[in-house]
């Protein structure tokens, strides 16, 4: 048997009625200042089981984040793997190759039980990051970004 609670605003009460299948059990009228009470009460219940519903990595702590990537963890670590997939599968090659070599490699990729070759485990990094591989153009802006800079700049004269 299925049960509901429905809200109903005739433009004079508020009531909030309790049915258990065809059969309404309780029907109470509310003010709107109590209706927003309860209604904020019933938003902070269902964040809390929410909260302890979701895998830890997704839960909040302390105050909401507003703005950003909620992707830039995850991010970061596929694009670590694909430069790290770089040098495993094209070392010494130009971005460009790298990039439509990985592209390629990871098109045909299938996760095997096992994995104990480098290049697949690095490539299975890539596939769990559970984010769209990038194009062949990306890829290789992203190996591009992580080859090291000098750290020194020149100086006038130098």
């Amino acid at each position: 048997m299925t049960s509901r609670v429905i809200v109903a605003d005739d433009g004079h009460d508020i009531s909030v009625v309790t049915y258990a299948g065809a059969d309404a059990l309780a029907r109470a009228c509310l003010d709107p200042l109590a209706a927003l009470h309860v209604g904020a009460d019933l938003i902070q219940a269902a964040q809390r089981h929410l909260t302890r519903a979701a895998p830890p990595d997704l839960r909040s702590v302390g105050a909401p984040i507003r703005g950003g990537d909620p992707h830039a963890r995850r991010r970061r670590e596929r694009d670590a793997a694909l430069r790290e997939a770089a040098q495993v599968l094209a070392p010494g090659q130009p971005p460009e190759v790298q990039a439509r070599i990985i592209v390629g490699r990871l098109s045909r990729y299938r996760r095997m039980p096992d994995e104990t070759a480098a290049d697949r485990i690095v490539l299975d990094r890539i596939k769990a990051s559970g984010l769209e591989p990038p194009g062949v153009d990306r890829t290789a802006k992203i190996i591009r970004a992580g080859e090291q800079k000098p750290d020194w700049l020149p100086m006038d004269g130098d």
